[in-house]
């Protein structure tokens, strides 16, 4: 059966099981969450989410091998990271109304 063709900035939940996981920022009202995985577990990806009735909808990831593989692309990827968080705190992170 073929794929259904996404329309542009169409969101949908994909379901991905990431075990569990902790809340490490959230925006005010808490629809938009920077997630980590919980400890013990090691800290090798980051998420931001929004919330979206009884869906989480995935904005953006970031696993360890991005952050790992040269000096120049961890500064990259801390950057997008800490960028995220300060956007998720302070409610601008973009999301569609």
């Amino acid at each position: 059966m073929p794929k259904k063709k996404m329309k542009k900035d169409e969101r949908v939940n994909v379901n991905l099981d990431y075990g569990e996981e902790v809340t490490v920022a959230e925006s005010p009202g808490g629809r938009v969450q920077v997630r980590v995985p919980e400890f013990p577990e090691p800290c090798n990806w980051v998420r931001v989410v929004e919330i979206a009735g009884s869906d989480t909808i995935e904005l953006a990831y970031w696993c360890s091998d991005e952050w790992c593989e040269s000096p120049e692309q961890a500064a990259d990827v801390m950057g997008a990271i800490m960028g995220a968080i300060v956007s998720v705190n302070c409610g601008t992170y973009p999301v569609k109304a």
